[in-house]
């Protein structure tokens, strides 16, 4: 079953009239973003369990889990950077025309998590979800 913010990434991608050469080059940079991603979550996964392993021993060092947290954090902040640099990277190959109508519908939007949906590509999205 098609998930809703796939659906309306396509009618986006319909409605933009993307050439081929656009089509390309934000496949380019969905597929740099992945590559990326699939990296920063499996950190990010060996993170979350070695802070589990680390709350789990008879006498946790506060220091160390401090600093698992501390890494935790970076991780996540890195995919929320690298899927918003991908945003704006995929946002630098549009027209104008295409951009103000991206714009217009984001805005158009009611509820704000909403806003990004078709915009943010997947795997940014799925960031949240790992967890």
């Amino acid at each position: 079953m098609m998930m809703r913010h796939q659906v309306r990434r396509r009618e986006m991608i319909r409605e933009l009239k993307l050439t081929s050469q656009q089509r390309e080059k934000i496949a380019d940079i969905r597929e740099t973003l992945q590559r990326k991603a699939i990296g920063l979550r499996a950190e990010l996964n060996t993170a979350l369990l070695d802070l589990r392993h680390q709350l789990r021993v008879d006498q946790p060092d506060r220091a160390t889990i401090d600093h698992q947290i501390d890494t935790i954090a970076h991780l996540r902040a890195e995919l929320r950077k690298s899927g918003m640099g991908a945003v704006l990277d995929m946002r630098g190959v549009l027209t104008p025309d295409q951009r103000k109508k991206t714009h217009d519908r984001i805005m158009g939007m009611s509820d704000c998590e909403d806003s990004f949906d078709g915009v943010v590509p997947d795997d940014v999205e799925a960031e949240g979800e790992a967890q």
